[in-house]
């Protein structure tokens, strides 16, 4: 079994640093290893898809994060002063470890300004960045981290234009848009007008009433959510339709829709600045936790192949 060091040099398996070896979480290790055809736990690990860069975060902490809480890779995405060409040095540096994302909390897009769009074609036409996010439609504020509140229509041109750069170039991007009464359906007809692109939508689908989030995964084969700021401990991951109960396992909702739709979830665990970081390790048990109620072969779907998979959707620079 691989092993990584926690806080104090105390030796663990991943993910049950800082937090106790509870029941679920060894369940999570336990099960994986026995129900996916293999024995050997070292093959069970977390991909999250959706975390960030910012400013005052030092990157070289970050993998020194995933280390200590058995994630072995990362989609970063840039915001609050971090740069794309930090999170791209880093990549360099830890290539099997970080996914380069092209950030979006850029002054330009949440102006929408379109030369910005120009500037993320060249990104992904060097082929170094394979993501794109996080894209802000409606996002309420909070005022802790300094973000403020938007609403940027579904259905406008640029954002369309951002479907057509993931359809083109085969590059996931993930979009956090809340889901409301009023902007579901504009949200629905911008999905249908580009079944190519591949759609990451954040907060286990926008934070929507699962009976309508089963509703879109059965309507677009190319959507997906991540499960960014679910755990419990977080005041976001309780406000709208949790994702995990107050025991810590999945909501039975939310279960069955995995189970339903097992190749369209992603783990993800949204570290946004460098307090986020400081609790990595027990979020990212947290939401093992949760997913080791799950059929073994289906967590690790969540856990790492399903972003893996989507990876390898890249269709590389036009010819």
């Amino acid at each position: 079994m691989r092993v990584f060091r926690g806080d104090r040099g105390e030796v663990h398996p991943p993910g049950l640093i800082g937090r106790g070896v509870t029941t679920p979480l060894l369940l999570f290790w336990l099960l994986l290893a026995a129900g996916a055809g293999t024995s050997r736990a070292e093959e069970v690990w977390l991909f999250d898809v959706h975390s960030h860069h910012a400013r005052g975060l030092h990157l070289e902490e970050v993998i020194a994060r995933m280390d200590a809480s058995g994630v072995r890779k990362i989609v970063l995405f840039a915001r609050r002063q971090g740069t794309d060409k930090e999170v791209l040095d880093l990549q360099t540096k830890y290539p099997d470890r970080v996914v380069a994302a092209v950030g979006f909390q850029n002054p330009e897009w949440l102006r929408q300004v379109p030369r910005f769009l120009d500037e993320v074609e060249a990104k992904l036409r060097s082929g170094r960045f394979r993501w794109m996010g996080e894209l802000l439609l409606r996002h309420y504020g909070v005022p802790e981290l300094q973000a403020p509140e938007y609403d940027i229509s579904p259905e406008s041109d640029l954002f369309r234009r951002v479907l057509d750069l993931s359809a083109k170039y085969g590059v996931p991007v993930t979009i956090h848009h809340e889901a409301e009464p009023g902007n579901v359906e504009s949200f629905r007809r911008a999905l249908g007008q580009n079944r190519e692109a591949l759609v990451v939508w954040a907060h286990w689908c926008g934070r929507a009433e699962p009976a309508m989030v089963r509703r879109f995964l059965a309507e677009f084969p190319n959507l997906y959510c991540d499960l960014g700021g679910a755990q419990r401990s977080r005041r976001y991951g309780q406000e709208k339709h949790p994702l995990i109960g107050p025991t810590g396992v999945l909501e039975p909702e939310w279960r069955a829709m995995i189970e339903a739709f097992p190749d369209r979830f992603l783990a993800a665990i949204d570290a946004v600045d460098p307090s986020h970081y400081a609790r990595y390790n027990e979020w990212v048990g947290e939401l093992k936790s949760a997913l080791a109620g799950l059929p073994p072969g289906i967590t690790r779907r969540v856990a790492f192949e399903n972003a893996e998979g989507l990876l390898t959707r890249w269709k590389g620079p036009p010819r």
